[in-house]
């Protein structure tokens, strides 16, 4: 149940050799030797798909638009005509928002619980937070690196299906039960270091005490998500998350003012909720057979083990990288008093629901767009990624708007007091300019996943988490600056990544390719050696 969620093969992250990938100049025939010996480039990514030189002069004319740099901005009036795909990506879309934005709604309400404790309170748990997202985010490649091998075997091999995500589920628990003892034993100097002061320190060490015991509960009930979506199923995690999600609202209030639990009592909430998730999804589970409870008592093959090590490499590296970037960014925050750090949480909640709605267009891309890479209509693959990227900027101009004219009243639901209220409000505008750019990258990288281009997307968000680092860095130390100037450097991160994602779009190394005769006499070249390859 994640909405900040936030694609995933890290096999460099150096920014020119190994993001953009390959030989230039004299260095080329190296490097196209290696290839053909291999059947990777040298930056170990795979390359595009094979495109038969028939195709090229009709695929060509298809291509004049689609292939200019920004071709989806390029007709301001196309991005509001509606067109063929336009339905087919509502309909993949739509349902997608109720998943992406539950969460952070939840949690944005249950924010507004908090609020009514006080600042220091919103900081305590915003610090908490931080911590158990630090630790508990980079494992949700459990989930992810499993759903493609449980969907390989689900029809032909139910058995060994069962027993892959009987394994994952056996690692998801014992990694939740360390990462458990590890925070009980470190709370204290872990919040200091992310910027708890004394005064933060004591409601934060209450409100982690109770919300460490949901680690190895979240991180089951992830794995039962990724297990759903392998066997086609979308419906039962979006009910089993609507459930437990609407049982922890209810329980928030209840816990911290009826019984007077204060942090704590959202804590228990929260852990209480997890608890139920976790035990209502493993029963649908065996009930339906798709998860034998023998397979629970073996123990995980090695095998099995070295493909989540594998696969989950890449993916942990993104996920602390933008997990370190929102934890500094907490901690420059927090320099600047309780204050600014309540408004900078809530301003997060903010960010997150509106990340969760326009993240919901990716999933159109990442369903149209292997489609047609399959059928090798690569015209029609950057055609539906070109449209996608204009539906996303529009929507997220939209959404932009709706900011800022509902931003005011939005914050006095978290504000108790008029400095809460100014805090909160101050960089609102900053956030809506960027939500558009944020938009379509979102899009940007569903296109990359759909092509695998995993190695690719992990590199790009290093380099651009770096980057972003520096300059929350240089805010600790300037603490004069306002919380706007945080949300630049959080958005700095985003910029990066639409601008390298975007070059590399329109390159020789795009996930979809340009169909030109030149790239066309290349690609078969490289077919020929594949099938060579693979023969022997």
């Amino acid at each position: 149940m994640s909405g900040e969620g936030y694609n995933r093969d890290v096999r460099r992250t150096s920014f020119v050799p190994g993001l953009l990938g390959g030989s230039h100049g004299n260095g080329r025939n190296a490097g196209a030797c290696r290839q053909r010996r291999t059947g990777r480039r040298r930056d170990g990514f795979l390359p595009g798909p094979v495109i038969p030189a028939s195709s090229v002069e009709h695929e060509n004319s298809e291509l004049v638009e689609a292939s200019k740099p920004l071709a989806f901005l390029s007709s301001v009036r196309s991005i509001f005509r509606v067109q063929e795909l336009d339905k087919e990506a509502a309909r993949l879309a739509l349902p997608a928002v109720g998943s992406f934005a539950l969460e952070p709604s939840v949690s944005l309400v249950n924010t507004a619980f908090i609020a009514r404790l006080g600042h220091q309170a919103i900081g305590s748990v915003a610090i908490g937070k931080g911590v158990f997202n630090l630790f508990i985010m980079p494992m949700n490649f459990l989930g992810i690196a499993t759903l493609p091998r449980i969907a390989a075997e689900s029809s032909g091999n139910p058995q060994e299906a069962s027993r892959i995500l009987a394994s994952t589920l056996l690692v998801a628990l014992g990694a939740g039960i360390v990462i458990m003892i590890v925070l009980g034993v470190f709370t204290m100097p872990i919040a200091s270091k992310l910027g708890a002061s004394a005064s933060l320190l004591e409601q934060t060490s209450i409100y982690f005490r109770y919300r460490i015991i949901s680690a190895p509960l979240f991180l089951v009930s992830a794995v039962t998500v990724a297990a759903f979506r392998a066997f086609q199923d979308t419906a039962t995690p979006l009910g089993t998350a609507v459930f437990a999600d609407l049982f922890n609202m209810a329980l928030h209030p209840f816990f911290m003012f009826y019984l007077g639990l204060g942090v704590a009592g959202a804590a228990i909430a929260q852990t209480a909720a997890q608890l139920l998730h976790a035990t209502v999804s493993l029963g649908i589970l065996i009930r339906r057979g798709w998860l034998d409870p023998a397979h629970l008592l073996e123990f995980p093959a090695k095998s099995r083990l070295a493909h989540l090590a594998r696969d989950g490499f890449a993916l942990t590296f993104r996920s602390l990288s933008i997990i370190s970037v929102l934890n500094l960014a907490n901690v420059a925050a927090s320099m600047r008093g309780s204050l600014c750090l309540a408004a900078f949480e809530v301003q997060r909640q903010i960010w997150s629901l509106l990340g969760g709605v326009l993240d919901a267009i990716s999933v159109a891309g990442q369903s149209i767009v292997p489609v047609a890479l399959g059928k090798k209509d690569y015209s029609g693959a950057r055609r539906a990624a070109s449209r996608l990227l204009q539906i996303a900027f529009t929507a997220g101009c939209v959404n932009g708007s709706i900011l800022i004219l509902a931003g005011h009243p939005l914050a006095k639901a978290f504000a108790s007091t008029w400095t809460t209220l100014d805090s909160i409000t101050s960089s609102l505008p900053i956030m809506a300019v960027f939500i558009p750019l944020n938009a379509m990258v979102f899009v940007l990288e569903g296109v990359y996943s759909s092509a695998r281009r995993f190695g690719t997307l992990s590199s790009t968000i290093v380099f651009s988490c770096g980057i972003s680092a520096v300059f929350l860095i240089f805010l600790q130390r300037h603490v004069s600056l306002g919380l706007g100037y945080i949300w630049v450097a959080v958005n700095l991160m985003m910029a990066l990544r639409f601008f390298i994602l975007s070059v590399i779009y329109q390159s020789q190394y795009t996930p979809i390719p340009k169909v030109t005769p030149e790239f066309a006499g290349r690609s078969e070249e490289f077919g020929r050696d594949m099938v060579s390859e693979e023969s022997v």
